[in-house]
């Protein structure tokens, strides 16, 4: 009963409603903030997926076939799985934080943005190398994820500064050489556009009977002896 509503704005309002997603996703001064992807629908298809796979593989042994029952509401907790489990186990509950804090957000460049995950001691020691702010290191404040969280402004001050004074191919690019998790934050068209696409195959172009052609998702899964064939869905 929700499919055109959900087709419609391009989220589920089930999925997302009951498992929490929209209420820590954004600011924390603004309102819930949805996705604008279809991301309950294609986790819950890959649940269907593995079920059935894992209900292949249990009639090799029974004989018999079954029912296989999943749904989006119950994905949308799942994907929560990390607060719903904090807050069920001591009461913990998250505050939105928008696009993260300190060494895990991002970052606004010359002529676009970079996402920074420096999550751990080795990763945060390798961004003082990238950054030659090697006082970094043994500074109090910085010596525990815990105390870098507490003094994320700090880091934020400097991060943006760095960040800004280059391109986002060179922020990237240099952090990458020092280990350090950084990725652009592409819009469409450069998703579109980045090599990863063509090289891995993920999006193939595919004659289609009543379109002529399309682009759809492409080869996910690589096969070392049975290489996939993406094709049309069949019609009717």
């Amino acid at each position: 009963q929700y499919g055109p509503y959900r087709d419609r704005v391009g989220f589920d309002p089930i999925g997302q409603a009951l498992g929490g997603m929209m209420m820590t996703n954004g600011l924390p001064e603004g309102p819930p903030a949805r996705t604008n992807f279809p991301l309950i629908d294609r986790i819950t298809a890959l649940h269907g997926a593995i079920g059935a796979l894992a209900a292949l593989s249990e009639r090799y042994f029974s004989g018999e076939g079954q029912e296989i029952d999943v749904s989006l509401a119950d994905t949308g907790i799942t994907v929560n799985e990390i607060p719903i489990s904090a807050y069920l186990g001591d009461g913990q509950e998250f505050e939105r934080e928008g696009n993260g804090a300190g060494l895990t957000n991002s970052y606004q460049t010359r002529d676009g943005w970079a996402f920074i995950a420096a999550t751990n001691r080795a990763m945060f020691e390798r961004l003082c190398e990238a950054l030659e702010r090697p006082e970094w290191v043994d500074d109090p404040r910085f010596k525990t994820r815990g105390d870098r969280c507490a003094n994320a402004g700090a880091l934020e001050t400097e991060l943006g500064a760095w960040f800004g004074q280059r391109t986002t191919a060179e922020a990237v690019d240099h952090l990458s050489g020092h280990s350090v998790p950084c990725a652009p934050v592409n819009d469409t068209a450069a998703a579109a556009m980045d090599p990863h696409v063509a090289v891995r195959e993920a999006m193939v172009e595919v004659p289609d009977p009543v379109a002529g052609s399309m682009w759809v998702t492409g080869k996910m899964i690589k096969f070392s002896r049975t290489p996939m064939e993406v094709g049309p869905a069949p019609a009717v």
